[in-house]
């Protein structure tokens, strides 16, 4: 097949899911009545409240887009301090306790810190070990203050500043990206973007561990992957390999991506997105691919050695008993058996037998009765309801689950926290709703129009167009992971959002860019007219 009709055939497909999504978005809620959260936690709005407010938030970035053309620096360092804000703010006005298993991992490392190194793990981590490299993390994080942690309340405090850090990190990551690809318009955009995203804001202090975690690295490797790639278009190899910068970019990119895979496998998914596209889009100097993996390899060895260094030292015990492990089939059960959620339903059939051998074939079984009982079309509406729970308009990104304070002996501090909660909280999902919803509709009807022909797909320059596409192909292939083949809960979102809202901050960015051009073009014949 011919790079071009290839390379057409790849950015259909992406359109085709790309409209898929929003279908699914713009049918997964009340068109006038208001709707209702998982469980029926939180009220919000209907569909037409959230197009009104998503046209709102389309005409306040054409404000900041022209804002920007004349104060870029002002505006940015303004949305900067609101974001440092809203960060650093998390940490004292919601103090979370962690909930799920990052309750099970901040424990772990509180004891490893305390004890090591007469320390133990529970036998939690041998039947779950997909949660032991986060804990490994925490433990390095969190040892320089072994001093002042007291209490798991202190270490929880301690991590929740780590990990909030970990986000302005990422943040600027991002802006970064599309300041040195793009314009820093488009990077103001995003950072107005982050601001109505408060949910996402204070994820570190709710859901901090192996997704969580693995987030900002894996927005990091892609910024200097992608500045790899714009840089070796532009020069000859031999040149490009000649300059310093080039290897801290190829460092710095193979460093993030191997601690991402670390703190969480799936982040293959994005990896293979990246080499994929890259090799497609890619005109020449495809060799830059193979250093940025041999980087990767380099620093996967060495965070493995440290890490099975660590786990010696800690008395890590790994699960000899075949009986304790679950079978990788319960995920792909969950994935399809109870609407994608897990729950008593999931436990019923994976608990129902204590042979290894036996639980596998049982859940095989009731997965391939599953999948038969839905058919095609149920399959389809399964992955509908499923991209529903991420990005639809009855998501509550998991606040629901998020009402547990730290232990706190003022139990006047506890009921004013409750009743900020109480709140702060449904408004801060509407907000990160309509943002969500706002760059979905946006790719929707793009990629409508790609598929239409009318959308050029050189309103971008050539490297330009190519980092767009690469963005949209880790946040469709992270996204169809949890959609095909893994279970979802409405945080899960937190994975694929930064780059939702890099690709909402593109278009959008785009369309003020148009708007202003279209206005003052009618302003300049308006006058022109009464002269």
């Amino acid at each position: 097949m011919h790079t071009t009709t290839l390379q057409r055939f790849v950015m259909t497909t992406m359109a085709v899911i790309a409209i898929f999504f929003g279908i699914s978005i713009l049918l997964s809620g009340h068109i006038f009545s208001n709707n209702s959260s998982f469980h029926d936690t939180f009220k919000l709005f209907p569909l037409w409240k959230n197009i009104l407010f998503s046209m709102l938030l389309l005409c306040s970035i054409t404000i900041v887009w022209w804002l920007s053309t004349k104060k870029e620096s002002s505006v940015r360092f303004i949305f900067w301090c609101i974001i440092i804000f809203l960060v650093v703010g998390a940490i004292f006005f919601q103090p979370y306790r962690p909930v799920f298993d990052n309750f099970a991992v901040n424990l772990q490392a509180f004891h490893l810190v305390k004890d090591f190194p007469k320390c133990s793990w529970h036998q939690y981590f041998s039947i779950f070990p997909n949660n032991v490299a986060i804990t490994n993390l925490l433990f390095w994080l969190d040892t320089p203050f072994k001093g002042i942690i007291n209490t798991p309340e202190d270490l929880f405090f301690i991590n929740a500043c780590i990990g909030q850090g970990l986000m302005l990190f990422s943040i600027y990551q991002s802006m970064r990206l599309l300041d040195l690809i793009f314009d820093k318009k488009f990077g103001n955009v995003l950072l107005f973007f982050y601001i109505l995203s408060p949910t996402y804001l204070m994820q570190f202090t709710q859901v901090a561990y192996s997704d969580t975690y693995s987030l900002p690295f894996l927005v990091a490797s892609f910024r200097y992957v992608t500045q790899l790639l714009i840089t070796v278009e532009d020069v000859n190899f031999k040149i490009f390999i000649k300059h310093l910068k080039n290897w801290y970019f190829i460092i710095c990119s193979g460093l993030f991506m191997s601690l991402a895979l670390y703190l969480r496998p799936n982040s293959i998914i994005a990896l293979v997105a990246i080499i994929i596209l890259s090799l497609l889009l890619m005109t020449k100097n495809r060799r830059t691919i193979l250093l940025f993996l041999v980087s990767l390899v380099f620093f996967s060895e060495i965070i493995t050695f440290t890490s099975n260094k660590t786990l010696a030292q800690t008395n890590y015990e790994t699960n000899i008993s075949k009986n304790n492990k679950m079978p990788i089939d319960s995920w792909f059960l969950t994935a399809y058996y109870n609407g994608g959620r897990s729950g008593a339903k999931i436990n019923q059939i994976t608990d129902k037998y204590k042979d290894y051998d036996k639980r596998k074939s049982y859940i095989r079984s009731k997965l391939f009765t599953k999948l038969r009982s839905l058919g095609p079309i149920g399959i389809i509406a399964t992955w509908k309801n499923k991209c529903n729970v991420l990005f639809g308009i009855k998501s509550d990104f998991g606040m629901q689950y998020f009402n547990s304070f730290r232990d706190w002996d003022s139990r006047q501090l506890k009921i004013r926290y409750k009743n900020l909660y109480d709140f702060l909280t449904p408004k801060m999902i509407q907000i990160s709703l309509i943002s969500v919803f706002t760059c979905i509709c946006l790719l929707f009807f793009y990629a409508i129009l790609f598929l239409k022909n009318k959308a050029n797909i050189t309103i971008y320059t050539q490297p330009k167009k190519m980092i767009f596409v690469l963005i949209l192909g880790v946040f469709e292939s992270l996204s169809l992971f949890y959609i095909l083949l893994w279970e979802v809960q409405e945080h899960y979102v937190y994975m694929m959002l930064p780059f939702l809202l890099l690709i909402g901050s593109i278009l959008s960015g785009y369309l003020a860019q148009k708007s202003i051009h279209i206005l003052k073009h009618l302003s300049l014949r308006k006058q022109n007219f009464k002269h």
